[in-house]
């Protein structure tokens, strides 16, 4: 790699801030494996299985647009970088298992993967948000077009719920201009949320700016 001119730089030691993005992933994962093990002990089957889990699920996160619209390509994500698709998954029915104690570990695995899953959305959803500092200001509601990452407690492992806001809906109060329930159009349906159970990826100005940029201004936003 030094024939190709690629020079490393480190950071020093103890000083995992100045890894930035990559460093708040990895300390998002080991709280959430800290909390789903506790002071389990588990063999050492169940503990690979479960990290390759949770390698997966890190390497699912979605790097490029997200788009709502079902005819549109997937967005890319790290597993397409290193399995050339997104997911790794193995279906269940075609895994040979060599008794029921391999049987056993298994679904212990998949018990913890699932845990970590749940556990891990509450440690990376709020690292989006933080990111988005006018979304907890008074002066900005949600707005009609804004893409947003849908909460939902019944998420499938590895699946990103997103959507695009199509209908802000006032509360009703005199005097609140709070917009506090929308609907948001994804790729399988509309529902009405409430905000609180949105998380904002992408505010319409934001994308607006970006098609400028593009030379793209004739679009409107699905």
């Amino acid at each position: 790699m030094a024939e190709e001119g690629v020079s490393w730089t480190f950071s020093p030691p103890l000083a995992p801030h100045f890894g930035g993005v990559w460093e708040r992933l990895v300390r998002s994962a080991k709280t959430a494996l800290r909390v789903v093990l506790r002071s389990k002990t588990v063999s050492e089957e169940v503990l690979i299985t479960l990290l390759v889990e949770v390698e997966a699920m890190l390497n699912a996160r979605p790097l490029t647009h997200l788009s709502v619209d079902p005819r549109d390509n997937s967005p890319m994500t790290p597993n397409h970088f290193l399995l050339l698709r997104a997911h790794p998954h193995v279906p269940p029915d075609v895994i040979e298992y060599s008794g029921s104690l391999s049987r056993r570990r298994y679904l212990a695995a998949q018990e913890l993967a699932e845990s970590f899953w749940r556990r891990w959305l509450l440690e990376y959803v709020p690292a989006l948000t933080e990111r988005k500092k006018g979304w907890t200001e008074k002066r900005r509601n949600v707005r009609v077009g804004d893409l947003v990452l849908l909460v939902e407690k019944d998420t499938p492992r590895g699946k990103w719920p997103i959507g695009r806001v199509t209908e802000v809906i006032p509360s009703g109060t005199p005097g609140d201009d709070t917009v506090r329930t929308v609907r948001v159009r994804t790729e399988i349906g509309e529902y009405r949320r409430p905000v609180v159970k949105l998380c904002l990826l992408k505010t319409v100005e934001e994308e607006d700016q970006e098609r400028m940029v593009d030379g793209v201004t004739d679009e409107k936003h699905p």
